[in-house]
């Protein structure tokens, strides 16, 4: 029987050729490559939908503290104040 005869570097049975393997071969596939992805990016991201005045979800709370013997005042700016800048950030 005749086996084929195949060019030195051929993929077929070396283990270590694939895709990765073409790159490194064609530096100029690389580059094509490359060249359509930043393409592609670039054209998607300007592409994009955009609104003019962004929808802006307004998130509501309430912070209710208790201390028994101190007043409204004293309350708000030891516990009240300190927890609603916190839940803020």
């Amino acid at each position: 029987m005749n086996s084929p005869v195949l060019p030195p570097g051929s993929p077929a049975g070396d283990p270590s050729s694939g895709l990765g393997d073409l790159f490194f071969r064609l530096p100029r596939l690389t580059f094509l490559a490359i060249g359509f992805i930043l393409l592609t990016g670039i054209s998607a991201f300007f592409n994009l939908p955009r609104q003019e005045d962004p929808t802006m979800t307004e998130r509501y709370a309430s912070v209710e503290t208790y201390m028994a013997g101190a007043s409204a005042l004293r309350m708000e700016t030891l516990v009240t104040e300190k927890v609603e800048n916190y839940l803020r950030e």
